[in-house]
């Protein structure tokens, strides 16, 4: 078993919003960044090797936190499709019956034009494997990534309410076994 440590990005201007970001490339806030760079990491995470998504503003977060990731692709946030820039609120207005239609399935969710938090686990999977972790690593990646690993972790349907409450500024470490299985092991775990 591998310790898969993995945190969710600083906030930007859209998360404050409340707007879907997904691929969108939004920076951090300058406030954010100031205050990571206040963090102080403890050295057994800053020695682990450390994975980020291509998208700015999980670079931005490593790198003010002082940590050097290689990219990796398959940890760029859910593709939103047509939902990405407008929030939650505003899609269950404007498109009720669509959206209690989509929000019904869970995991199985689809944005038109996106892909669904099963494909991004799925994903995840893939890219744990052909990694193949021997140590602990570290990922700065995005919340529905992070929700994906939970929903596989936990066997978590998305259809009711997460099965543990995540503090979004502390990593979440899941254990990850060569035969493919996910597992949760501490959630808001302070680096």
């Amino acid at each position: 078993m591998t310790s898969v440590f993995m945190l969710r990005h600083g906030p930007t201007e859209w998360n404050v919003v409340k707007r879907i970001q997904g691929r969108t490339d939004i920076p951090l806030l300058d406030s954010t960044i100031t205050a990571l760079k206040k963090t102080r990491i403890n050295d057994n995470f800053k020695s682990m090797q450390w994975y980020c998504s291509p998208l700015l503003r999980t670079r931005e977060t490593a790198s003010a936190l002082g940590l050097d990731p290689v990219i990796a692709t398959d940890l760029i946030e859910m593709n939103w499709g047509e939902w990405e820039g407008k929030t939650l609120s505003s899609l269950r207005e404007t498109q009720a019956r669509r959206m209690e239609l989509e929000e019904k399935k869970g995991v199985y969710m689809t944005p038109a034009g996106g892909e669904s938090p099963l494909q991004v686990g799925q994903r995840l999977m893939s890219w744990l494997s052909n990694l193949n972790p021997e140590a602990p690593i570290g990922a700065v990646t995005h919340k529905g990534v992070i929700r994906a690993a939970l929903a596989l972790a936990c066997e978590w349907d998305m259809k009711g309410k997460p099965p543990v409450k995540i503090d979004w500024s502390k990593a979440v470490e899941f254990s990850w076994s060569k035969n493919g299985k996910l597992q949760l092991e501490r959630v808001n775990v302070e680096l």
